[in-house]
Parts: C-alpha cells; structure tokens; sequence
C-alpha cells in the first residue's frame, strides 16, 4: 500500500513523492489490465481457430475449413455438410463417439489435411458429425495437436510447428 508516515512532519517533496508514487502505481495497473485484455481476445471466449486446406488423400482439389483446436477432443472430427461438399470417401469403417448429447456411430474418413503456414500435408482419419453448432468446419484433436507445438506470438497470432511425424 501506497502511504505516508503520518508520524513526521510532512514536506512538500514527500507530498511530490507520494503523488509519484500513486500516478506510477495508476499506470502499471493500466498496463496489466490492458494485458489482461489482449489475451482474452487470443482464445476468441476459450476457442483457439485457424485456416486449414482438406482434401481427399491424393486429391489435388482442397478445400479451405475453419479449424477449432480442442485439446478435449480425442480425434479430428469433420462437419457432414463439408464431408458433402469436399466429396470424402468413406473407410468403411465406423468408429463410436461420446460427447455431452449423445452417444453414436460415425463414418471414418482418410483425409489430407494443410495446416496454416505449413507446405506439406498430413494424412489422418477423420470423424463425421454434425458440427453445426461447433461455429466450425473441422475440429482438429489430441492425434493433431500431440504431434506438435503451440507458439503464441501475440494475442491474435498464434503457430502450429509439427514435431513428430503422424
């Protein structure tokens, strides 16, 4: 806490001092909330988004997705709407998936994913569903995200750097 010692006679550089001291504490304050601010605005309310390009495997033809990052999600799950649109085909194989709703078997898909600044796809699986309510194409996992590392340069820029290949 920011005082005077009331038990000496004041002069009036302490008084200089003590008003100093309360404008810089007033600032630093500022500064800190102004941080605070910024990275709020990086998870746009706890969501980390980016750009990536999706195509079938060996398929020129690629789409540009908005990708969700969700370390809760196991798997990469991709919108049906967009698995019509891109005109992925299916594994034959069907995987179950739990999530807060519901219970379900869902279509595999073998996909090629670009991620944002990268110039070499990977080939993964992806899950079907409905994302409707995701705000959001693609929802790229934990079999992405344990691959690699997050670098946040500021609050609005962040990068993925694959590690180990998939």
């Amino acid at each position: 806490m920011i005082g005077l010692d009331l038990t000496k006679k004041l002069t009036i550089e302490d008084i200089k001092s003590t008003i100093e001291m309360v404008e810089f504490h007033s600032y630093v304050n500022n500064i800190f909330d102004n941080i605070k601010a910024d990275k709020m605005k990086l998870l746009n309310n706890n969501r980390i988004v980016s750009n990536v390009k999706v195509s079938n495997v060996n398929d020129l033809n690629n789409y540009e997705l908005c990708a969700l990052w969700d370390t809760g999600c196991v798997g990469t799950v991709i919108n049906e709407k967009k698995i019509n649109q891109i005109g992925l085909i299916k594994t034959g194989r069907k995987q179950k998936i739990s999530t807060l709703n519901k219970n379900s078997e869902c279509d595999v898909y073998e996909i090629e994913l670009l991620l944002e600044n990268h110039t070499k796809s990977i080939k993964i699986e992806a899950v079907g569903m409905d994302l409707t309510n995701k705000n959001c194409d693609i929802i790229l996992g934990m079999d992405i995200i344990k691959n690699g590392d997050f670098i946040f340069r500021t609050p609005n820029d962040f990068e993925f750097n694959i590690i180990s290949l998939i």
